[in-house]
């Protein structure tokens, strides 16, 4: 066999909760592409203008604090919400705002404290709830996140769209399959205004709930369906977008774990091949999966399992201290960034002036340039504050058909100009 082939604001999203429709996260991004269009040079200017002439008007605030954030000067922004809070401290929507930025640089706690705020002023605020159901579902307390989605339910009927997958998550992590294929089942019949991509993620859920309930047949055709239309956009030509690895990944998992149920041992090993040629740190699960037993004492397994490691075994590593130069929508260069995080979506340019522990592209000084999710993330600050600034910078990544691949970023900052 040939083993090795080749959401506005709210939520977490990592590879515990892969089938979490990546809710803060690509949420996040998505509200400031939803700003970005106005977000120009002009219309900064000219709401600076506004509250430079009237410092009391708290919309204002407000809208530049917006526009500031969708071109990536989150720090600037949070000054300006808060400063709008303390002429109005009843501006729901900005206490989300903070809460999504604290999200954002990690703090959870603080972006609770916002959310709580927000709902304290209107309950019916459903990305805040949908936010704070999110940080329950991260600390495991599941019934704390139930009840936030249902209340939602209850409260916003056709905010159904923004719950029904996440409630049917919940439910299957405490193995309540029957509701939880209830949940997904609504998700997709209310899917009007959910992404093809947030389907198929769906699908890949509702595969897993009903393989636990030994619908395997029906199992098999909900993840295909999910998996004919990641491959298609991971296949497409140009620039268009293309869904993350992990996900493309997981639904060739979810298909093995399926076929090795229908004991069809060799299409569940092509579909474990797949999976791990997207993601190659998926060999722990499928080395710990009770159903995957058969498979794993095949020979054809033993060899692909070999090959896996020593594929990780090549693993690439960088360090090296820079100073920022620019931070800039990622835009036509993606084509010439050095590295690249999972679904970025920023350009942060550096000039590399002492390499600590040499990596592919990183093995000299010398300016580079990175493509990143989240530059707050990353830096921890605001555009304007990190420029000029120098950070230790650790890349993490593996080869990749012969080409070096960075998927995990880290920076602390070490000194300014």
């Amino acid at each position: 066999m040939n083993l090795l082939p080749e959401l506005r604001r709210h939520n977490f999203s990592r590879m515990a909760v892969l089938c979490l429709v990546s809710a803060w996260l690509i949420a996040v991004t998505a509200y400031a592409s939803e700003l970005a269009t106005d977000a120009n040079q002009n219309e900064i200017s000219r709401y600076e203008a506004i509250v430079q002439r009237e410092p009391g008007n708290a919309e204002a605030q407000v809208k530049l604090a917006d526009l500031l954030y969708a071109n990536h000067r989150a720090g600037d922004a949070v000054l300006l919400w808060k400063k709008a809070l303390t002429l109005n401290p009843r501006l729901a929507r900005v206490h989300w705002s903070l809460g999504v930025v604290y999200g954002e640089r990690g703090d959870a706690d603080a972006a609770k404290s916002a959310y709580l705020e927000a709902l304290a002023i209107d309950p019916d605020l459903t990305y805040a709830r949908v936010n704070l159901a999110a940080i329950y579902r991260e600390r495991q307390q599941l019934d704390a996140a139930e009840a936030e989605y249902r209340t939602i339910l209850k409260r916003q009927p056709r905010a159904g769209n923004l719950v029904h997958h996440g409630l049917g998550q919940i439910l299957a992590e405490q193995k309540r399959w029957p509701e939880a294929i209830e949940e997904y089942h609504a998700d997709l019949l209310d899917s009007k205004d959910s992404s093809a991509y947030g389907r198929a993620l769906t699908r890949v859920d509702l595969a897993a709930a009903l393989r636990n309930t030994g619908k395997l047949d029906e199992a098999e055709k909900t993840v295909g369906a999910a998996l004919a239309f990641l491959n298609a956009r991971e296949h497409v030509l140009g620039d268009a977008w293309r869904p993350p690895a992990a996900s493309i990944a997981r639904a060739n998992f979810e298909m093995a774990r399926i076929r090795a149920q229908q004991d069809r041992i060799s299409e569940s090993i092509s579909a474990l091949a797949q999976a791990v040629s997207y993601d190659a740190a998926l060999l722990e699960q499928i080395e710990a999966s009770e159903d995957l037993q058969s498979v794993r004492s095949t020979a054809d397994y033993r060899q692909l399992a070999s090959a896996v490691r020593a594929r990780s075994n090549a693993a690439l590593a960088a360090r090296f201290v820079a100073s920022v130069r620019s931070i800039e929508m990622l835009g036509a260069r993606a084509a010439n960034v050095a590295a690249a995080e999972s679904d970025a979506r920023w350009l942060v340019t550096v000039d590399i002036t002492d390499v600590q522990k040499p990596g592919a592209r990183f093995d000299k000084p010398g300016r580079v340039l990175l493509a990143v999710h989240s530059p707050t993330r990353l830096l921890a600050r605001s555009a304007e504050t990190a420029l000029g600034k120098s950070y230790a910078f650790r890349l993490d990544g593996e080869m990749l058909d012969g080409k070096p691949a960075y998927h995990w970023m880290q920076a602390r900052e070490v000194a300014g100009d």
